[in-house]
Parts: C-alpha cells; structure tokens; sequence
C-alpha cells in the first residue's frame, strides 16, 4: 500500500477534501474558507489563537480527527498542552482511546491529540 508520500494520491485528498469541507460549510455556514489540499491532512480554525482542529490519513489504514496546537514557541505550546492534558480523564470518557503526544512535548511546539479510526483514502 503506498505511503502518505506517495504523489499520485493527490488527487484522491484533493476530492475528498472537496467533498469534506463542502459537507463541512454546509452544516457549520461560515466556520472556514479553507480550500481541499492534496495533502493527507487539513487543518480547521478552532476559534482559539494556536490552536486547530485536525483531520487526516495518518497510516495506510487509519483515519484521524484531532485538536493540534501550533504555537510560535515552546513555553505558550507546552502551557496549552498542559491545560489540555487537565482535562484527559474527560476528554477520554468523552471519545475513548486517543494517541497524546506528550512524550515528545518538551522537543517540539507543535502538540496534539488524535482519535484514529480504521479507514483509508482507499475507503472514501
């Protein structure tokens, strides 16, 4: 099964994130501009500075939605991400398992949480 590298699946996010962001605005008028990318990925507006919602093709076979802060610096994204790591206990009840990439907090200023789910572009 190809990568999320592989070119030729392009065109396969770009209609599918047509079609997403077009199901998108119509239940939510408004909430975003954003226009389909041939990447394996989007980002959402959450209404908070640094802060977004997410959705991709993370590997081969799953599916994820999340909430990724991508801040300028590390002290306001690990600040963030602290507050959100708070609320895991009710987070969690709320969507069950999800992958928190905190290990890695302290290295980067980009953290997330993600719910993953079998499917593919392959699927859609």
């Amino acid at each position: 099964m190809p990568t999320l590298m592989t070119s030729n699946l392009g065109p396969m996010y770009t209609g599918f994130w047509g079609d997403f962001l077009r199901r998108v605005n119509r239940r939510f008028p408004g909430w975003t501009r954003r226009s389909p990318t041939s990447k394996a990925f989007i980002y959402l507006p959450s209404g908070r500075g640094h802060c977004y919602y997410t959705v991709s093709f993370p590997e081969g076979d799953r599916f994820a939605v999340g909430f990724e802060i991508l801040a300028d610096d590390y002290a306001t994204s690990n600040a963030a991400f602290d507050q959100l790591v708070k609320e895991r206990d009710r987070i969690e009840r709320k969507l069950g398992r999800v992958v928190w990439d905190e290990d890695t907090k302290r290295v980067r200023k980009a953290h997330r949480i993600q719910k993953r789910i079998k499917g593919s572009i392959y699927s859609c």
